[in-house]
């Protein structure tokens, strides 16, 4: 794995914001940074996608275990979130997409740092801008990366042709905005009715003795794609509604249980001879190398803290020990101060491509650059 050091295109804001990317600036600092690029080879490819297979077929039996053995301590489930993520379940809601974030240095096997189950994020950017900044220099080199392609047949298989498909967040936030037009596109591509709304305009009303959810204009949202988090929903004053809701969601509630980073302790204890897994565990005495706490509800990067060992490690004092889970340390590879890390999606179950985001930090966070790849 090489981090190879270009001149960006000329004019590159035009041509990425001619594709509908307008969030390649957040706060006057570069997101998408095509100034270097990482090339990859074939075998490389083959680990990172075989991890990622790997991974997602472990965490699917790692759900199953935890419902069906009520395995919820650790998790900081309520009764409500607990009943949601059991009836989507056995409903067998399936699940649109999701991202692994990886550590990989191009030689040992890619390691699990979290999976991002619900709401990720760097999706557009991977799929698309990446794909044509790679086409435009006409390299004789591929891409690890079939997401478009994948998200169109993932929508041929989650929802009916010709159905209203809703998909909805906080339409103020350039990074979600991106993401839910870019998905409400190739929602396009199967059926041909499509609204993107504000999070806040999606109301109730009831019918025949029963609440459902509506848009604005009081069409039922029978198809739902939501860029808001489940631990937030649970806390909402609506909540309890969506147990009685009809609503289909993507992505469905028994991906609270992926999300939450207590996971990374079940996998360990599931399956502890898996290369592509870090030690985890609840207690940071557990292990004996350096390690990172990482609360469990946190988000890109968000109460992530590196600790070289227990006797060093420091954490805030408005925060809870029990909030946080541990994992043994990865060395992150250094490409003259830039660390990457991989981003794997799956797409309605199978590995469709990776993204890469890179930090002067080795723990990567939502100011995070991202930078293109090829392979060959």
């Amino acid at each position: 794995m090489e981090r190879i050091v270009i001149n960006p295109r000329q004019g590159w804001q035009d041509l990425v914001e001619n594709l509908g990317f307008y969030f390649h600036t957040i706060d006057n600092e570069i997101y998408w940074d095509e100034s270097a690029y990482y090339r990859l080879s074939l075998t490389q490819v083959d680990q990172l996608e075989q991890a990622t297979e790997v991974l997602h077929n472990l965490c699917e039996k790692a759900v199953r275990f935890i419902i069906e053995n009520k395995r919820y301590e650790g998790f900081g489930f309520s009764p409500l979130s607990i009943a949601l993520i059991e009836q989507s379940y056995h409903k067998q809601s399936r699940s649109l997409y999701g991202r692994f974030d990886l550590a990989y240095d191009g030689t040992n096997p890619p390691k699990m740092l979290e999976y991002n189950a619900d709401t990720p994020t760097a999706l557009f950017e991977a799929s698309v801008i990446q794909w044509e900044w790679l086409q435009s220099l006409k390299f004789k080199a591929d891409q690890f990366n079939s997401i478009h392609e994948k998200l169109i047949e993932a929508w041929q298989e989650l929802i009916p042709s010709g159905a209203l498909v809703h998909l909805s967040g906080f339409l103020d936030n350039g990074e979600d905005y991106g993401t839910l037009t870019y998905l409400a596109d190739t929602a396009l591509q199967v059926t041909k009715q499509v609204k993107v709304l504000e999070l806040q305009n999606i109301a109730l009303r009831r019918k025949w003795f029963k609440q459902q959810f509506c848009d604005e204009e009081g069409f039922k949202i029978s198809y739902l794609f939501k860029l808001y988090p489940w631990e937030w929903m649970v806390k909402d004053e609506f909540a309890l509604y969506l147990l009685e809701s009809d609503t289909t969601i993507f992505e469905p509630a028994w991906r609270m249980i992926l999300q939450n980073k207590n996971i990374l302790i079940v996998l360990w204890e599931l399956f502890p001879d898996c290369p592509y897994l870090l030690p985890a565990y609840s207690s940071p005495e557990k292990i004996k190398s350096t390690f990172v706490s990482k609360i469990k509800e946190g988000r890109e990067g968000d109460g992530v803290f590196f600790c070289k060992s227990i006797e060093t490690m420091e954490l805030p004092k408005s925060v809870v020990v029990s909030d946080f889970i541990y994992q043994e340390w990865f060395n992150v590879p250094n490409f003259e101060g830039n660390y990457p890390t991989i981003g794997s999606w799956v797409i309605n179950g199978q590995a469709a491509g990776i993204g890469i985001r890179e930090d002067k930090s080795p723990i990567a966070k939502n100011s995070s650059r991202f930078v293109p790849h090829c392979f060959s």
